[in-house]
């Protein structure tokens, strides 16, 4: 099953990173939606488009609700991506993979990876 890629602005990308972040909101369509989104589904965080960071994550729910129904802080920054009006957004929870040493790296299939010694 091929991870759902989620490329992120710094300053979220951070978030999950930090732990204080576990929801990601996109505005629902073909791409953010119940198929696509389900719980389970193995999740690539991207700080923007590039290899450098990145964090391998789970879907842990989805729900789709209309921008009055979320936080108020979420509410305004939805208006200000997409303007007025009453938009169904997509509501992702996330679970960031962690292991006792921190994170779990995103492997990529048939790239070897030097972890140096351990």
């Amino acid at each position: 099953m091929k991870p759902l890629f989620i490329p992120l602005k710094a300053e979220h990308y951070d978030a999950f990173d930090d732990g204080s972040k576990v929801n990601e909101y996109r505005l629902y369509g073909p791409r953010w939606n119940e198929k696509n989104c389900y719980p389970g589904r193995p999740a690539t965080l991207s700080r923007g488009y590039g290899k450098k960071h990145r964090l391998s994550s789970t879907v842990r729910d989805f729900s789709r609700q209309p921008v009055s129904q979320l936080p108020e802080s979420v509410q305004a920054t939805m208006l200000a991506l997409y303007g007025p009006g009453e938009h169904d957004i997509a509501v992702i929870g996330i679970n960031v993979h962690r292991s006792a040493h921190g994170y779990v790296p995103v492997r990529t299939p048939g790239k070897e990876v030097d972890c140096g010694d351990a």
